[in-house]
């Protein structure tokens, strides 16, 4: 199992999250290869002491968020599961017991609640340059674009050109969380698929996470 993480590290607090990320993942997975995709940090000073902790940093300039991260580290590093992070997320407990599954997502939220009409209006371009159709309704949409995942379903979305729809800020990223429920839906990819947060309800700054039991937690950071 690869452990990818997206980050852009701006301030101390940013670093520290990432490393707390890292340190949970090598406490209950010691064995797995942790990759972080690198967003245009400005201050990089941290990559030695990642790379002390055997951690692989992507020098990439990465500029499509999520989606930019997941790809790179598909089309550069084999292995049969992902696990794709914000670096504000880290692990309360091992994931071993889902390598199973061929999906996890850390939360589901209704198709398009907290969105407006260019949100919709870039998913509808977007899917127009695929086999997927368009839904108006009746998916839910995968927040924070993060997820276990494996081989197998990212081989299908790359092959029906999936790969190729980048956000480029963050409206474009919040649009491809439904993009995302959209093409899993049409691909029966969610069927009695159960995330991380079972509420399945949006998770917000407000969000009481501590009465959240699950392997995975969210920090919020605000960032654009």
């Amino acid at each position: 199992m690869i452990f990818s993480i997206v980050s852009k590290c701006e301030s101390d607090i940013h670093k520290t999250d990432l490393f707390c990320c890292i340190d949970s993942i090598q406490k209950f997975h010691p064995n797995d290869k942790i990759v972080v995709v690198d967003s245009c940090s400005s201050d990089k000073s941290h990559f030695s002491d990642l790379e002390m902790k055997n951690v692989i940093v992507c020098d990439i300039s990465n500029v499509n968020y999520e989606s930019g991260g997941m790809w790179h580290v598909y089309k550069n590093f084999y292995d049969e599961k992902y696990v794709f992070l914000q670096d504000s997320m880290y692990l309360t407990d091992s994931l071993e017991k889902y390598k199973n599954l061929d999906f996890k997502p850390i939360n589901f939220c209704d198709d398009w609640a907290h969105t407006t009409y260019l949100h919709k209006e870039w998913v509808k371009e977007k899917l127009s340059t695929t086999k997927y159709r368009y839904l108006n309704s009746g998916f839910k949409m995968i927040q924070f674009n993060s997820f276990l995942i494996s081989r197998n379903v990212l081989d299908i979305l790359h092959l029906n050109g999936v790969s190729n729809i980048l956000p480029t800020n963050k409206s474009e990223s919040e649009s491809m969380e439904r993009l995302l429920g959209i093409v899993f839906t049409h691909e029966n990819i969610l069927n009695n698929v159960v995330p991380f947060y079972t509420n399945s309800n949006c998770v917000s700054p407000n969000t009481d996470i501590e009465s959240i039991k699950t392997e995975i937690v969210k920090k919020w950071r605000n960032r654009k």
